[in-house]
């Protein structure tokens, strides 16, 4: 039982605002044994000199220790390598990698150039790191090993475009980037390097459709996918988010799309155990009003392309989502920032559906509008829980798996006061939300359940 528990509850959920002295923002975040590291880029306020700061907190985001990078620049990139994280900072001349602990502690800082790389983007696997940047308009790819040493680095003068993301896959590098053409438009591009940095293959795609925008790529056995910002005639120049699957021969796949009433951008990605993905970033689909106003975003596709929901945070001023993070009770990380005061850091962790009110517990979001399980394990073809509505009118009920996806739902009328329901549910065994709602109200409940003890 205390195993169901532990699952049942998972990790909590929270929203918290790093506060400093000037402005922040925080790019970027993972799990580690005791709760969260977070990179944040710190400032000592308006038009300042921007430094690298990790932080250690515990799992429900409180930070726990702080710690300045030893080289004066701002944090570009990072990424998870080994135990730490290894982070690109850019100071005016020069860039250089660091690596610390999941403790917050400075291991290492190798200089890469006596120049400043644009555009600077990592990615790592076991036992090595790839560093991707523009200098002098040109790219510039540098490996280093565990301990920071230079494996190799080459500059590439024929290759001008400006580099979006970069993975490892199979001692392949794949690096991704956007290219300027005429007209006003712009075209990604994929360049495919082996181990020793020599060029492999360079592929350009969706060239002459608009302004694309690279934002990161990923790479496993089954594909290529590639997030992109993308303005066009087909979306009216209003702005989307796509998501792109492509084959090894570089052959689209599917597209899944993020669009709204405004421009939808997204700057982070990352890969979740069912094959989807996760992306982050923010929304101005609001009243033009407002226009300067913008929500922090989090949409969730499934690993055929399918957008399967999309949440939005923020008050008054303007709020960006910069990175997303898988936690392992399925539930997503997301770094960025608020601008109600300065910039300063937001750090969400939510669960597996987006959401920030804590799931096996009901949603307090309205006093007289509740729902509750009765009967947790679920061992029957039926989900009994009790509704509380404060008037009579429709409710929705949508039963979701861990990954997201929609598995069961229906609408019905209800009458002002408690409604009992014994909903009927075909689904294996396994761990699911229930999110009731009507036109104004919200409650979620998280269920296990049980089929013939499977």
């Amino acid at each position: 039982m205390s195993g169901i528990i532990a699952l049942l509850i998972g990790f909590p959920c929270f929203s918290s605002i790093i506060q400093s002295e000037g402005a922040q923002t925080l790019v970027y975040s993972t799990q580690t044994a005791f709760g969260y590291s977070l990179v944040g880029s710190l400032s000592s306020g308006w038009g300042g000199v921007p430094e690298t700061v990790v932080y250690t907190t515990d799992q429900y985001g409180t930070v726990v220790s702080q710690t300045a990078a030893s080289f004066s620049g701002e944090p570009v990139s990072s990424v998870k390598f080994q135990d730490g994280i290894a982070v690109i900072c850019n100071s005016s001349e020069k860039t250089a990698v660091t690596l610390f602990s999941s403790a917050g502690v400075e291991l290492w800082l190798t200089e890469l150039t006596g120049e400043q790389l644009l555009n600077a983007e990592a990615a790592a696997d076991g036992k090595y790191i790839v560093a991707a940047g523009n200098v002098c308009g040109f790219l510039q790819v540098t490996e280093l090993d565990s301990t920071g040493n230079i494996v190799w680095s080459t500059n590439y003068p024929s290759i001008t475009f400006s580099v979006g993301g970069v993975f490892l896959y199979d001692d392949v590098v794949f690096i991704l980037g956007t290219s300027e053409e005429p007209n006003w438009h712009s075209s990604v591009r994929v360049l495919v390097l082996n181990s020793e940095g020599t060029v492999l293959e360079l592929h350009t795609l969706f060239s002459g459709e608009g302004r694309m925008s690279s934002q990161a790529i990923t790479v496993d056995d089954s594909g290529i996918y590639i997030l992109v910002n993308a303005t066009t005639e087909r979306n009216n120049m209003i702005g989307e988010v796509r998501l792109v699957k492509m084959n090894f021969l570089m052959e689209p796949q599917w597209a899944g799309v993020l669009s709204g009433t405004g421009r939808e951008t997204a700057t982070g990605m990352v890969s979740l155990a069912d094959g989807g993905f996760a992306v982050s970033g923010w929304s101005n689909s609001i009243p033009f009003s407002e226009s300067d106003r913008s929500d922090l975003s989090i949409g969730r596709f499934s690993s055929s392309g399918d957008l399967v929901w999309v949440r939005q945070y923020g008050g008054a001023s303007a709020d960006y989502g910069l990175s997303v993070a898988a936690v392992s009770d399925g539930g997503l990380l997301v770094t960025g920032c608020s601008t109600e005061d300065l910039y300063q850091g937001w750090f969400l962790k939510t669960d597996s559906l987006g959401f920030l009110e804590p799931q096996g517990v009901q949603d307090y979001s309205s006093d007289e509008f509740s729902a509750v399980l009765l009967v947790n394990p679920v061992v029957s073809e039926f989900l009994p829980f009790v509704l509380n509505c404060p008037e009579p009118g429709v409710v929705k009920i949508v039963m979701y798996d861990t990954a997201g996806r929609s598995v069961a739902g229906y609408t019905t009328a209800v009458t002002s006061g408690e409604n009992l329901f014994n909903m009927s549910v075909s689904v294996p065994s396994g761990v699911y939300s229930v999110l009731v709602s009507d036109a104004v109200n919200h409650s979620v409940f998280r269920a296990v359940v049980c089929r013939g003890g499977r």
